[in-house]
């Protein structure tokens, strides 16, 4: 196929905010590319809780992207730290990753989706109560209850944005074709 044999090329002038490839049909021509949002997935916090916090028996129920996951059951022993509820999360694969971190006011579970776009967040009910220890001083939460404060990565699944000469074009991940 002689169309095949000539060489198409993208270049782009900011190679740290964009990269391009062309496909052996595509037309010559110059675009103005402005970037203007990356795709993110939902990330969400816990409040802290006193290393070493035990949760009670009860059920996870998540749903993501829109869909309703299989129930996590937490009844296979009396109680359960943060870190054994983040791994039945993890064990479940079902596009959110649970972490904790140890940080100076003390534990928090993290979840974070699996997928960027804003078609893929997730929410997650529960039925287990609130531990009764917590760190001085705060509130006690339950484990749905989600910590915004300042400073922390919270973030919320968006699809990438980006203007094609004065086009908006939108995708759930940062690659565009």
């Amino acid at each position: 196929f002689p169309s095949q044999l000539s060489a198409t090329t993208a270049v782009s002038s900011d190679k740290t905010a964009l990269t391009a490839s062309a496909a052996f049909y595509a037309t010559a021509g110059s675009y103005a590319v402005n970037v203007t949002q990356l795709a993110t997935a939902q990330k969400s916090f816990s409040y802290a809780y006193d290393t070493g916090t035990t949760f009670g028996q009860g059920s996870l129920s998540f749903t993501v992207g829109g869909v309703a996951q299989p129930v996590i059951d937490l009844t296979d022993q009396a109680s359960y730290t943060l870190q054994e509820i983040g791994a039945k999360i993890n064990d479940a694969n079902m596009g959110v990753t649970a972490t904790v971190i140890s940080g100076i006011d003390g534990d928090r579970l993290i979840l974070t989706g699996n997928k960027t776009g804003a078609g893929n967040d997730f929410s997650f009910t529960s039925t287990i109560a609130a531990p009764d220890s917590v760190p001085s001083g705060t509130t006690q939460h339950a484990l749905t209850d989600q910590d915004t404060s300042p400073g922390l990565a919270v973030s919320s699944a968006a699809d990438a944005i980006i203007t094609i000469d004065g086009v908006e074009v939108s995708s759930d991940t940062n690659t565009f074709s």
